[in-house]
């Protein structure tokens, strides 16, 4: 059985391989070692991570060495910043200044969505890597492309068809509120908030920032 370093190292290398040049193209750079490609956009940071995770306990013969996971990270620091804002009074921990828009697995808007590929030796690993860059660039960059700025944010939330997958995460119309609320929209900010933020597990969170959109309308 292969220890995990010798593992990692054939990661890295395929990603060398594989990934670098393609990724590059598109405007992403990565550290050496590393398994992040970052971009600067606009008015974001865009990071897609080809993320490996190992068994804790596998059977040699049977199981994979590595899940190669891929996920896209799309940070709007001025988004983050009036979300927090919105919620301050309610204290809501998960929510941060970072504005963390999008934290998904890259294939989130794939019809399949197959969840990463499994791999071991190289051949395996260096091929899962072409793979998911295939994947990247055919299902990720199209969706984060869309993502540049609290705008396109918006935009993004008012093009989606009512079948499309949405964002898994609690904090997406808090967002989405907050970009309306940059651009001086309010009363949409108000309609996202109302709409989304219904259930009564989040009754609490609509509260706090329907009383903070009305505080700054004073």
């Amino acid at each position: 059985m292969r220890h995990k370093n010798e593992i990692r190292a054939d990661l890295v290398e395929a990603l060398d391989s594989e990934a670098n040049e393609r990724m590059a193209a598109l405007g992403f750079q990565r550290r050496r070692s590393s398994d992040s490609y970052v971009r600067k956009a606009r008015d974001a940071t865009q990071t897609i991570v080809l993320k490996p995770i190992y068994p804790r306990r596998r059977d040699a013969n049977t199981d994979p060495e590595v899940h190669i996971y891929p996920m896209v990270r799309i940070e709007m620091p001025r988004v983050g910043a009036r979300a927090f804002d919105l919620v301050e009074a309610d204290h809501w921990p998960p929510l941060s200044a970072s504005g963390l828009i999008l934290n998904e697995p890259a294939e989130f808007s794939s019809p399949s969505r197959p969840g990463g590929r499994y791999a071991s030796g190289k051949t395996q690993i260096t091929a899962a890597i072409a793979e998911s860059i295939s994947m990247i660039e055919k299902w990720a960059i199209p969706q984060i492309d869309m993502l540049q700025s609290p705008e396109d944010l918006i935009r993004f939330y008012e093009q989606r068809k009512k079948d499309d997958p949405e964002p898994d995460q609690g904090d997406w119309y808090i967002y989405v509120a907050a970009a309306y609320s940059l651009i001086d929209r309010e009363g949409k900010a108000r309609d996202v908030l109302t709409r989304h933020l219904a259930a009564p597990y989040l009754r609490r969170k609509q509260a706090a920032a329907l009383a903070s959109l009305d505080s700054w309308l004073r």
